[in-house]
Order: C-alpha cells, then sequence, then structure tokens
C-alpha cells in the first residue's frame, strides 16, 4: 500500500554500499540466486551500482543526456517477465524477456553519413538481444554527443544491403553473417553447443560477459570493454592480441578463431580466407615472421581496433582512416583491397607497404 521507496519496492536501490531490491538475493549469500554483485563490483562493469536515483520506470532512452546515463537492473531485466529458457542467436532468451530496446532503420545512411537517415525508436519487449543492447550503445541514446571511447554499435553491426553497404564487414550480431562458405577456420562451441562456422550467427555477449565467474550476461569483468577475454590492439605492446613471438591463445579473437591457424605456427592448413589459390600457404602465419617478411604484430594491424564492424569486407582497416578504429593498424596503401581468396604474399609484403 505504501513504500519509502520508489514504485512501491520493498528495498532501496542497489548501489555499491547497499544490498537492495536486486542484490538482497543476488549478492551470493541466498540459495538458488545467482551472484551477480561480484562481478558489478568488478574493475570493467556497467555502473548499476554507481549511479543512483536516475531511472525512471517511463523513460524512453531518446537522446539521453550524459548526465543521466546509468544502468540499472531493470534497464536490462523485466523482472515480472523474465524466466530460463535458451535460444539460438540472435533471439532474445529468458532473462531479457519483456525488457525495452531500440529499433534502428538504416535507411539510406552510409557509414560516413551514419546518423543521418536512420530512424530509430524505443520497442517495448525486445525480439533481438542485439536490440536491448542498442538501446543504450547506439546514437539513439546518445545522439551526437556519445561518452568518450563510445562507438555506434548500430552503425557497426549494420546488416549488409547491396546499395548503401555494399562492403559488408561485420560479426554477424544483427545480419547474417557474410563470410562465403567455407571460407575461414574457427574453434569452439556457442552457447548451444553448435561448433562456430563461416554462417554462425552471434549475441553480444558471446564476447562481453564475465571472466572468471559462471554467470551470465556483461555485468562486469576483469577485462576491458567487459569482455570476457582479454583483447589487447595495441600492436606495439609484446602482448598485442595475435602478435608474433607471445602466446595469446586465451585471448578473445581466439574463442572462436582457431589460434594455431590464424597466429601460431599452423603454416600449410589451407584456408579460403587465407591463400590465393593454388598456393596452400597460410598467409597468416607466413607473417608472423616467415624468410624475408617482417613480424605480423597483431589482429588490429589489419582488422583493427574495434572488431564489431567496418564498412570495408574482412573488417580491413588503413591507418590513415579515423580512430578509434584505425589505432594499431599497419595497413597504408591499399586504394582496391582483394576479395578473400585473392590475397598473395607481396600484398602483405614491405614492398606493398601493408606492414
Amino acid at each position: 500500500h505504501g513504500s519509502q521507496y520508489t514504485v512501491l519496492q520493498t528495498y532501496a536501490e542497489d548501489t555499491d554500499t547497499v544490498d537492495g531490491e536486486c542484490l538482497i538475493c543476488h549478492n551470493g549469500s541466498y540459495a538458488g540466486a545467482a551472484d551477480v554483485k561480484t562481478d558489478l563490483v568488478r574493475t570493467y562493469r556497467h555502473p548499476t551500482l554507481y549511479v543512483s536515483g536516475k531511472h525512471s520506470d517511463t523513460e524512453d532512452y531518446d537522446n539521453m543526456p550524459l548526465a543521466d546515463r546509468h544502468a540499472e537492473c531493470v534497464d536490462c531485466h523485466d523482472p515480472h517477465r523474465c524466466d530460463n529458457t535458451t535460444a539460438s542467436a540472435p533471439a532474445v532468451y529468458g532473462s531479457l524477456k519483456g525488457v525495452s530496446g531500440a529499433t534502428i532503420d538504416p535507411g539510406s545512411a552510409t557509414w560516413n553519413t551514419w546518423p543521418a537517415g536512420v530512424t530509430a525508436g524505443l520497442k517495448l519487449g525486445i525480439d533481438y538481444e542485439y536490440e536491448l543492447c542498442f538501446k543504450c550503445h547506439s546514437s539513439f541514446s546518445y545522439g551526437s554527443s556519445p561518452p568518450t571511447g563510445y562507438t555506434d554499435q548500430a552503425k557497426e553491426f549494420r546488416p549488409y544491403e547491396p546499395t548503401y553497404n555494399p562492403n559488408p564487414g561485420y560479426h554477424a550480431v544483427w545480419g547474417e553473417s557474410q563470410i562465403p562458405s567455407g571460407y575461414g577456420k574457427f574453434t569452439g562451441v556457442d552457447r548451444n553447443g553448435n561448433p562456430w562456422a563461416y554462417n554462425s550467427r552471434m549475441y553480444c555477449t558471446d564476447c562481453h560477459g564475465s571472466d572468471s565467474t559462471i554467470v551470465a550476461g556483461p555485468h562486469g569483468s576483469a577485462q576491458q570493454y567487459i569482455l570476457k577475454a582479454p583483447w589487447n590492439p595495441d600492436t606495439s605492446t609484446a602482448d598485442a592480441t595475435g602478435k608474433s613471438g607471445r602466446d595469446t591463445s586465451d585471448h578473445l579473437c581466439f574463442l572462436c578463431h582457431d589460434y594455431s591457424f590464424y597466429a601460431g605456427n599452423d603454416k600449410s592448413v589451407p584456408s579460403k580466407f587465407a591463400k590465393p589459390p593454388p598456393s596452400s600457404d597460410n598467409l597468416h602465419v607466413i607473417f608472423k615472421g616467415g624468410k624475408g617478411y617482417v613480424h605480423q604484430t597483431g589482429c588490429a594491424s589489419c582488422h583493427g581496433a574495434v572488431p564489431h564492424g567496418y564498412f570495408r569486407r574482412g573488417i580491413l582497416v588503413k591507418n590513415t582512416e579515423s580512430a578509434p578504429y584505425s589505432n594499431g593498424v599497419k595497413i597504408t596503401d591499399f586504394t582496391t583491397f582483394p576479395n578473400p581468396g585473392e590475397w598473395q604474399k607481396n600484398y602483405c609484403s614491405t614492398v606493398a607497404g601493408c606492414h
């Protein structure tokens, strides 16, 4: 009938000093309730416990002032609707049922004109996980003034469209995979136990989530960007992901992409991504230090610092293009990038100017 807390809650809002409405159970001390608090206080986390008094149950998230940005539990979970049902990417699964998200229609927008021409709106009850993420991690939420370090994930994951997006390069979160049949070499399985393949669909939470606990979801991690494993695009450092001379097989990329093929010593296994017929050379490994060539300096030396997506097939970036996408990139002077399966050794030599 009445309460001192908003919407007649029994307990206070959760903060870093108060176990409130949600953490009264989800703090690791209540049998049967997942310990979410451990991740919410980790080095990198959603600011659930550190921004208070900003949430409203009637907010629509559209162009929200930066000072009001927040991430309460109920921004991602509807406690009246959620359950434990599973699904396959990109469909919404039980713990996110009933929560609001953002619908994005790219319209005629291109990479360089985005978000001009884009229409977006609040969706009450998402059908796909990425709609929840776009609610805060796209220009729908922050307009033309993104928080420091943010990029527009809707722009990066925008599905292939032959007129406005003719050079698809993205992980298949929003749109179908554009990797040609049989290309690439993969390892591991998705959350349903299916082996990763060239045509696999993905969830944002396949990469973003806890790096240590069994609690699902991107509540917090010791890894920057709330990642499940390390990702270091700084190609000047010894532990850059995929860099020659350092075992980074436990890094993020190699949860799905075969380490021995892309950054190890597997020189001969053929892959359409890595060999121009009739050669059987694995070009990724050759340029880790093959005679006559410079050392590869990590995944970001070609694919850039933001692996969500780019306007070029293969998420390939030139070092003259905009930051943060070009951070760490070594590719310099390509005007027309070869198609998958058409790369040759000299394309990535010092003569060609790539590295």
